[in-house]
């Protein structure tokens, strides 16, 4: 949490931004090599608990940000909070069992494009810049993502 404190007072919420996706790729690029690494639990099982953990997570820093305050904040999220969180239980999902059921390396390079997808969207539905250094940036990680599947 003192990464956090410290990124979010001296980059203003950019900073903040900068260190959280860095810790969600992190942690998301080790989820596959986790689930693929359980034995004993079917996918539904995982996926429970997996669940029962965000919530608990969830919950607490709801309580913790929100100074004990939960139903307000929870009422506060309107139509356009559950829509999100139902995208997020529908991914949580989808991801858990494509792990399951395809090779981990497949499941990684399908999620790398969402990135893409997000600038893309928000340029056109929401009307946000994205600058000639990010068009670069992605126009050469498709490069590399053409070289990697052009051999099959």
């Amino acid at each position: 949490m003192t990464l956090v404190r410290q990124a979010s007072r001296s980059a203003g919420g950019y900073g903040l931004g900068v260190v959280l996706i860095v810790l969600s790729g992190v942690t998301l690029s080790s989820g596959g090599f986790l689930i693929r690494s359980i034995e004993e639990a079917s996918g539904w099982q995982i996926l429970f608990y997996r669940g029962l953990g965000f919530t608990v997570i969830s919950f607490l820093f709801t309580v913790i940000y929100n100074k004990g305050q939960v139903l307000a904040p929870l009422r506060a999220i309107g139509l356009p909070g559950i829509i999100g969180a139902s995208a997020l239980g529908i991914g949580f999902g989808v991801y858990l069992f494509a792990v399951l059921l395809t090779t981990v390396a497949n499941v990684v390079f399908i999620l790398s494009i969402g990135p893409f997808a997000a600038a893309i969207l928000g340029w056109l539905i929401l009307g946000e810049r994205v600058a000639r250094f990010t068009w670069l940036a992605m126009a050469l990680a498709v490069l590399g993502v053409a070289l990697m599947v052009a051999s099959g």
